[in-house]
């Protein structure tokens, strides 16, 4: 019987330490103003977890994998700063949300040889030819005639807001190619 009771004393000493230390860890983190999410997820498991709340700052801020950033700043109407994380990247997806960015920002003459680019790397991709013909579409023309190949972001929203013709939006989405098992595959 002694030993019985020796046996579950030690249960209970264990039991009781574990959930000391437990206590003392959950003090600790809040003390520090810091969250579980942060002690025990990837900044790339909290930035993901952000995108798909749709807070995508906040997202952008977190990731640390510069594609998905990229893809974040885009979300959140930072064109700028997505392209230039895009602009580091010579895959069909970097060229082609590189030339989304630009065009957003108004920038078609530079939307252009990016669209071209993710076209040589994937010809029969539909979603970049039409992109690159609305960039193409999208420089406006001058008094006599030629392409005006600059403009401001002002101009930009002035035309899309009176054209037929709208800015695209990102096609890549990268949640579907992370359900597909190859991070940044395309169909």
């Amino acid at each position: 019987m002694r030993a019985w009771l020796k046996g579950k004393a030690r249960l209970i000493g264990g039991f009781a330490a574990a959930a000391i230390f437990g206590a003392i860890v959950f003090f600790v983190l809040i003390m520090d103003n810091l969250s579980l999410t942060t002690f025990f997820l990837t900044p790339d498991q909290q930035g993901s977890f952000l995108f798909q709340k749709e807070r995508y700052l906040q997202s952008a801020e977190t990731f640390r994998d510069p594609l998905w950033q990229a893809t974040a700043w885009y979300r959140a109407g930072e064109f700028k700063k997505a392209a230039g994380v895009f602009t580091g990247f010579d895959t069909v997806e970097g060229a082609f949300n590189h030339g989304n960015a630009l065009t957003m920002q108004g920038k078609y003459a530079e939307a252009i040889p990016r669209y071209e680019r993710a076209l040589a790397l994937k010809p029969e991709w539909k979603d970049a030819r039409v992109n690159l013909a609305i960039a193409r579409q999208g420089l406006p023309k001058n008094s006599n005639g030629s392409r005006i190949t600059d403009m401001s972001p002002e101009t930009h929203l002035r035309m899309a807001l009176t054209s037929d013709i709208k800015p695209p939006l990102l096609v890549v989405d990268p949640e579907r190619f992370y359900r597909s098992g190859e991070k940044w595959a395309v169909d």
